[in-house]
């Protein structure tokens, strides 16, 4: 997911004839990444049941610069357990 919507963005802003497209597909991508971690934000068994997995999303997500999903993570979880 990170890796995409990385190189999408990285394509998009060379300004080439496709950058509204690749545009949109990263935000795509943006939105089906929120979906998949938006019910962990209320939902405190399925947080726990993700366990350790979130600290891999939070390290993958900022290998590829998705500042989006780094702040969703931080202000969404941050001293829940």
């Amino acid at each position: 997911m990170f890796q995409t919507n990385f190189k999408l963005r990285r394509l998009a802003s060379k300004k080439g004839p496709c950058e509204e497209e690749f545009t949109n597909l990263a935000n795509s991508v943006d939105q089906f990444t929120s979906c998949l971690l938006d019910p962990l934000k209320s939902n405190t068994e399925a947080r726990h049941a993700f366990g350790d997995s979130l600290d891999d999303v939070m390290n993958n997500a900022i290998d590829w610069e998705q500042k989006r999903v780094i702040i969703f993570i931080t202000v969404k979880f941050k001293g829940r357990h």
